[in-house]
């Protein structure tokens, strides 16, 4: 899970998300939390309103269901590595500990899949192989929605991982 932890920060601070072609031809690149205006390298105030509050606002139903399951996959991951540590901690009653664990997997999971799936479903004409060139005026989807993808991988091997600790506990190995 501390994988999964890692590349799941890694896709939400990260500006990989879109790769976007301004009309000087230079690159913008756009995150999912990045609340800056892409011209800018720095938060800027519009009409006495802070920058972040009008990106907050003028975003996308969609955005901001991928923000908030990402965010709340976080918290899932963190909440599964502090279980964890108590588990391995735990003197008596292991058995009956493990069985958290593949549950916040299944949780974090699928909040990754629901963040992935509404946001390819909504890019999905820049999902391409990394030498398709024909996407370029419109922008491509970049390294950051692939960390998404790891970390959903790495939530399904925890699953798996955690079934896995739940069945030999319950038979005492």
């Amino acid at each position: 899970m501390v994988i999964a932890l890692g590349l799941t920060l890694g896709a939400m601070l990260s500006p990989g998300w879109q790769q976007l072609k301004q009309t000087d031809g230079k690159d913008i690149h756009v995150g999912i939390l990045f609340c800056r205006d892409p011209s800018n390298e720095h938060p800027v105030n519009s009409s006495g309103k802070d920058y972040c509050t009008l990106w907050w606002d003028n975003q996308p139903t969609t955005m901001k269901a991928v923000i908030a399951c990402m965010c709340i996959a976080v918290v899932v991951e963190a909440i599964a590595i502090v279980w964890t540590l108590f588990t391995i901690c735990a003197c008596c009653c292991k058995k009956y500990l493990v069985h958290p664990l593949p549950a916040l997997a299944i949780v974090g999971s699928l909040l990754l899949a629901i963040a992935i799936g509404i946001y390819g479903a909504n890019h999905k004409e820049m999902i391409g192989p990394p030498n398709d060139f024909s996407h370029s005026k419109e922008g491509t989807i970049t390294y950051s929605f692939y960390l998404a993808c790891g970390a959903l991988a790495a939530c399904i091997a925890d699953i798996i991982v955690g079934a896995l600790t739940v069945t030999l506990a319950q038979h005492c190995l």
